[in-house]
């Protein structure tokens, strides 16, 4: 059952997880940008396609010295299977202290938001990005945005840290906000720990199938759903448009469609 769409909040203080999958053009990035772009605290941008914040109105480059202390994180990580417990949480300790300072920069400032592109041409570009994900996470207080979450949590490949902000982020008072075409391939951390699961048009018939289930639904009673949502054609693109997409609601176990207009923004806070 399809409810009427309340006011799509988001609070930064008690650490949020939204997925949102869909055909490119159809809405879901443009629902992360907003979301991010309220966000008052720390923020990272895993930034895959290169075009999420490609003017720096949000972002700004890794600086550096983050830079070298990720390259370290990376190096200490190939011998934590070694270590015990408290040796692990004493090694993160001293790589968190020294991120937290980075982080702030040159003039500190109390939050920044940065953007990381991996570089694909290296075949360790995912553990390179995780190793970014791991700055985020030591520091705490971030939303991380995944602009292309199935290339960062395929389905038994996500790295180490990526799986840790999946599933003990709220700990560090994460949020993240993740973006992809399709659900199918995923880790399934993604989908289990996600609040809200938002759908932007047209899925794959095994994207519905395994959406269907998640949500409690028929695979029929889904692909109708997303089959009357409406759309509005963009003057300069009349191919792409953004218009009404699905919410489900984890708490509530409940469905309901959106306008796109339907997003409140929390900017207020500093």
């Amino acid at each position: 059952m399809v409810s009427d769409a309340p006011d799509l909040s988001i609070d930064p203080d008690s650490g949020v997880y939204i997925a949102s999958f869909g055909p490119k053009g159809t809405g879901k990035s443009e629902l992360a940008t907003r979301l991010f772009g309220s966000y008052p605290y720390n923020g990272l941008v895993i930034d895959h396609t290169g075009d999420f914040d490609p003017e720096g109105k949000m972002t700004e480059e890794l600086t550096p010295e983050l830079r070298a202390i990720a390259v370290s994180i990376g190096a200490n990580k190939k011998g934590l299977d070694e270590l015990t417990d408290g040796e692990i949480e004493q090694i993160l300790e001293a790589h968190r202290a020294a991120a937290i300072v980075a982080w702030r920069g040159d003039p500190p400032q109390r939050f920044r938001k940065y953007r990381y592109r991996p570089n694909f041409v290296a075949d360790d570009w995912l553990e390179r990005s995780d190793n970014v994900v791991a700055l985020a996470y030591l520091v705490g207080h971030c939303a991380i945005v995944l602009d292309e979450v199935g290339e960062a949590a395929p389905a038994n490949r996500t790295p180490r840290f990526t799986r840790q902000a999946l599933a003990w982020g709220r700990h560090e008072r994460l949020s993240m906000l993740m973006c992809g075409p399709r659900p199918a391939a995923l880790d399934p951390l993604v989908l289990n720990q996600s609040d809200k699961i938002t759908v932007h048009g047209q899925l794959h018939p095994l994207d519905v199938q395994r959406l269907s289930r998640h949500f409690g639904t028929s695979d029929r009673e889904l692909a109708s759903i997303l089959e009357s949502l409406q759309r509005f054609a963009r003057a300069d693109s009349p191919r792409d448009g953004v218009g009404e997409f699905l919410v489900f609601s984890r708490n509530e176990r409940d469905l309901a469609i959106y306008p796109p207009s339907r997003l409140e923004r929390r900017s207020d806070r500093r």
